[in-house]
């Protein structure tokens, strides 16, 4: 991946996180899980009402081997792999460690690129419903919502949801955090044939286009490919990271 700079954020107390069920993290599932299993015919998550501003999360870690390991801890699955994505071309899925179902981007928050990335061919709003959308609602927490995001999409059973609420039965306590990460992660997953991204700081998904067959992988990078374009229109260089959630 050409000027690839970035690649994993500073380590955090995410590694300890599946094995200590009071970790901070698992405070802000809990916030998310609460809002999503009180609404399960949810299209739309925006219970602003759940906020609580004195929580934060730690910075999410971009490290492929302990998505995985937190994902199968959420889904009692052992299946799940996830990966760098080295380029973005689509030779690149053959080094993939199983099915991809759902693609990470990590990248600069650059407010107005991304906000012109919008499309406005949208598919009627009666589609839109079948996908679940869950707003950023917890400080620094774009990392859990984009694994929310990918697994609530992709899983059709309340597997996970009833795992992480099981993990965050006990209080824990909330903690301070000044750190302002200029880098936000988003998810790409295909639903009824239709690509999708997701960011938990828009207020829905955005309809991307159809995907043709088994082609999710090779569509996501045309995507992520024009969505890195539009940053560099801005920036000679760009900071980012690609990783592809698998199932094998």
């Amino acid at each position: 991946m050409n000027d690839r700079k970035i690649n994993n954020l500073p380590p955090t107390p995410l590694g300890t996180a599946a094995k200590n069920r009071n970790a901070p993290l698992w405070r802000t599932f809990t916030i998310y899980i609460t809002a999503i299993r009180m609404r399960p015919s949810l299209s739309l998550l925006n219970s602003m009402a759940l906020m609580d501003d004195e929580v934060t999360c730690p910075p999410f870690e971009s490290n492929p081997d302990i998505i995985a390991s937190f994902v199968s801890d959420l889904t009692e699955c052992e299946r799940w792999k996830c990966a760098d994505i080295f380029s973005l071309d689509v030779e690149s899925e053959q080094y993939l460690p199983g099915k991809a179902v759902a693609i990470f981007l990590l990248y600069p928050m650059q407010t107005t690129a991304v906000e012109r990335n919008g499309r406005s061919d949208s598919p009627e709003d009666e589609i839109l419903k079948q996908v679940v959308f869950i707003k950023q609602m917890v400080k620094n927490s774009c990392g859990p919502v984009a694994i929310m995001h990918a697994l609530s999409n992709v899983i059709k059973d309340e597997t996970c949801l009833i795992n992480c609420a099981k993990y965050t039965e006990t209080q824990v306590t909330p903690v301070e955090s000044d750190a302002n990460v200029p880098l936000h992660f988003v998810c790409y997953v295909e639903v009824d044939k239709r690509l999708y991204r997701l960011d938990g700081r828009k207020s829905g998904p955005e309809y991307l286009g159809p995907v043709a067959g088994d082609n999710f992988f090779a569509t996501t990078m045309f995507h992520c490919k024009q969505f890195v374009d539009i940053l560099l229109a801005e920036e000679s260089s760009v900071e980012f990271n690609a990783m592809a959630l698998c199932i094998t």
